[in-house]
Parts: C-alpha cells; structure tokens; sequence
C-alpha cells in the first residue's frame, strides 16, 4: 500500500474541465463581442414580447404601463437601422412602428400622463376629451400644474371632437346643441401626425 503512486484523474473528470474551460471562453467572448455578432442564428427579436405585453398593459387599464414605461424593441428592420430602438407602448403603436403590430389602446388616455405638457391652461382645456381628466399645462410662472377637465370643457359639436384625437380608437365625449353626452371614436383621418 505504501509503495503505490497517486491515481490520476479519470476520464470524465478531464472531459468535463475541458467543457467547462470551452463555456467560460464562449462567455467571456460573447460578453465582450457581443451574442449577436457571436452566434447571429440567436434571435435578438423581441417583437412578439413587446406586443403582449403592451397588450396587457392596455386590457388592464395600466396608464403607466402604456403611455410612460419605457421598453426596448428589437428588430432586425428597425425604421432607424439599428438593432434596437427605446420607446413606449404608446410610441410603438405609431407610425413608422405600426408594422410589427403593436396595437391601439382606446382604454388608456395617455394625454393625462408623462410627456404631454401643454403650453397654457387655455390649450389644456382644448383638450379635454371626458370629464375628470387630468392634464398638466404650464401657468404664467413657468410652473407645472394640474388642471382637472370639466363637463363644460368639452366639444361642443362632433368637428370639435373630432379635433381633439391624439390617438386611434380614442373617445372623445362632446355635447349636442340639446346638451346631451355623445361619443365619438377617433379614425385614422383624425389624427394629426
């Protein structure tokens, strides 16, 4: 027993080193090169990612989730040539994004939330699509304010309502000359690019 040497290592010990010699340089190239550029047969898109769940955030009502948090969309033909653009659920479900079929949200009034700030009070009164929206405007001190929209803030007459599309499949409430609420549903023709 004394005079035996040390056994060496067995076969499937020296197969699983070299694999896992061969995962760490896969790693490290990847990481510093890029995946794409390592193995361009991976997917990099995320289309059908971003479609569902911009499509939750508008069935469940999430005005943040829609209109204000940011996503990455990836695709190989992005309108910009690059391989990814940021954006919102809103952003991509314009135009030039219209094409990987991110849809609408006529739930979500994304007027009410970040990004639109209207120059005036009296803009963000022209503004107002139902009553009890929130917009925000600039006051005469160059502050932001929150102006909560009224019934009498409303169209007038069906043009009017017309008007005030920002966004396909919104609706906008307007009252008759009896003073009656209407609906209208903005169309393609109604929105201004």
């Amino acid at each position: 027993m004394w005079g035996k040497r040390g056994q060496g290592l067995s076969t499937s010990a020296i197969v699983l080193m070299v694999l896992g010699v061969i995962v760490l340089v896969v790693l490290a190239v990847g990481f510093t090169i890029g995946f794409n550029k390592l193995a361009p047969w991976l997917s990099s898109n995320n289309v059908n990612t971003i479609v569902t769940t911009c499509s939750v955030a508008c069935s469940i009502e999430s005005t943040y989730d829609f209109c204000s948090l940011e996503r990455t969309l990836k695709a190989a033909d992005l309108p910009s040539g690059e391989d990814e653009v940021k954006g919102t659920c809103l952003a991509f479900s314009r135009t030039p994004y219209i094409k990987y079929g991110i849809g609408i949200c006529s739930k979500v009034n994304c007027d009410t939330v970040g990004g639109i700030v209207h120059a005036s009070l009296i803009e963000a009164q022209v503004k107002c699509v139902k009553s009890g929206n929130v917009l925000r405007y600039i006051d005469g001190n160059s502050v932001e304010q929150a102006y909560s929209c009224l019934s009498e803030d409303l169209a007038g007459s069906e043009t009017g309502a017309m008007e005030r599309c920002s966004q396909l499949s919104q609706e906008i409430i307007w009252f008759d000359n009896a003073g009656i609420e209407q609906s209208y549903i903005c169309g393609t023709s109604d929105i201004n690019p």
